[in-house]
């Protein structure tokens, strides 16, 4: 049976935001919306014109006839605008506690104009909130419900958790406000935590991002699935609404993906394939700036391939299995991550093997990216759908390549040195068979490497 989903929220006369941008998101995931109207907006993107209420009797009329009648497997709440509506649907809601319910506590438009009366605050904290299965409030509204200012993902956690404790509730922190290459947004369910990060897609249509993603949640909800899948399934499906936004004049909207004339994106498989990225090198050894790239990319990416394998015209220190070995005890074991033996085939053609649409690329030095700027475009001839994206990592953890730490390895004075480029199972490795790597030169301390231009943080050419 196809499940039912109902949203309690504004009329957006622009079709972005509001019930009619729930309606086009329920319907991407295959349920049947219903709507109850609490308030007719005059708005485009970027202009809030008008705002009239719906009388709050005729917002219970809808809601009780709606629920009657339809066996409602999930529930959202987008603009409630005041008081009075708050205590209208949460008196109704009060009958129906085992529908999931999913409150977007809406308080500001993306246009910067006010969706809540000031009264209608209080009643959301002692009304509403404590009645949801998850609340999704950006950095603006969880700062008014907390009470104080948030400007980085540890404000974010201890915010998360504030909220969860005192309301009782999920809660999936939108962290979209922060000036970041990344968009991280937070889960706090129970008392674990978990963040959802993706690479920020730079595009002028971001008005109902908020309606939009919580009505994914909600539909997916409804389709059965847990917490954790549900957002990972929600924060895909924006991700491709805001990646094939159309521009329909001057205004710029989401694109939902429901109307095949204006520019659809599959809808079957783009919300369910998962966005993996492949990270191919020799590791001879591994160093630490792997390990920080192999963090970085399962924070990018849904999944993550991390290809070892040979150049022809080169020589290895340790053979495939043994760099295989060595790589899975220097990092954690996570179902996201596969490390595996990797060809010698074009890596493209690797990628597209493994069903990947990313290529996962590294970089020390400015020199460096001239070379992979070069191979970006040879792969994007090969292989149009799948994007090379760049890291640079930081200065302090003194990334070097494998072969510059084996160049330090001499018969004196290189253990302390090497130790801060290495995995502690890499370096117990390198100590035991010193006389296999050892070079005709000790390492002097005096020299300093020569470490290249290092970038703070993220991303040349992330896409």
């Amino acid at each position: 049976m196809t499940p039912v989903t109902l949203t309690i929220a504004g009329s957006d006369s622009s079709a972005g935001a509001g019930l009619q941008a729930d309606l086009k998101t329920f319907q991407h995931f295959q349920t049947y919306g219903l709507t109850v109207a609490t308030c007719v907006v005059s708005e485009t993107p970027e202009v809030v014109r008008a705002v009239h209420p719906i009388p709050p009797p005729v917002l219970q009329d809808q809601l009780t006839l709606l629920l009657d009648a339809y066996p409602v497997a999930a529930i959202k709440t987008g603009m409630l605008l005041s008081k009075p509506h708050v205590v209208a649907v949460s008196e109704i809601l009060a009958d129906h506690t085992g529908i999931p319910l999913v409150v977007d506590p809406v308080m500001i438009a993306t246009s910067g104009a006010s969706l809540l009366e000031d009264d209608a605050i209080e009643a959301y904290r002692t009304r509403l909130l404590p009645s949801a299965t998850l609340i999704t409030p950006n950095l603006d509204e969880a700062s008014v419900l907390v009470g104080s200012e948030l400007h980085d993902e540890a404000d974010m956690e201890a915010a998360a958790r504030k909220l969860a404790s005192d309301f009782g509730t999920a809660v999936l922190l939108k962290g979209g406000h922060l000036e970041s290459a990344v968009c991280a947004d937070l889960l706090c369910e129970g008392q674990e935590l978990r963040w959802f990060r993706a690479p920020r897609i730079e595009t002028p249509a971001s008005h109902g991002t908020g309606c939009t993603l919580s009505a994914a949640i909600t539909a997916n909800l409804a389709l059965g699935h847990e917490l954790p899948e549900t957002v990972e399934r929600a924060k895909q499906y924006l991700n491709q609404t805001l990646a094939h936004a159309l521009t329909l004049g001057t205004h710029h909207h989401l694109n939902q993906g429901t109307n095949t004339s204006i520019g659809t994106w599959n809808l079957d498989l783009r919300v369910t394939r998962m966005r993996t990225a492949v990270y191919a090198g020799s590791f001879d050894p591994p160093t630490n700036g792997h390990l920080w790239m192999i963090e970085r990319g399962l924070e990018l990416f849904d999944q993550l391939i991390v290809a070892i394998g040979n150049n022809p015209s080169k020589s290895y220190t340790y053979s495939i299995e043994q760099r295989l070995e060595l790589l899975r005890a220097s990092v954690p074991s996570c179902e996201r991550l596969k490390i595996a033996h990797f060809d010698n085939r074009y890596l493209v053609d690797y990628a597209e093997s493994q069903g990947a649409q990313f290529i996962l690329r590294g970089i020390r030095a400015p020199d460096d990216y001239e070379y992979e700027r070069v191979m970006r475009h040879i792969n994007a001839d090969l292989a149009p759908e799948i994007t090379t994206t760049f890291l640079m990592p930081p200065r302090d953890i003194a990334e070097v390549s494998s072969s510059m730490v084996k160049s330090l390895i001499g018969p004196e004075g290189w253990q302390d040195t090497v130790r801060r480029y290495v995995p502690a199972p890499v370096f117990e490795v390198l100590g035991k068979q010193l006389d296999l790597l050892a070079g005709d030169r000790a390492f002097d301390p005096a020299q300093p490497l020569a470490m290249g231009d290092h970038a703070d943080i993220l991303a040349l050419g992330l896409q």
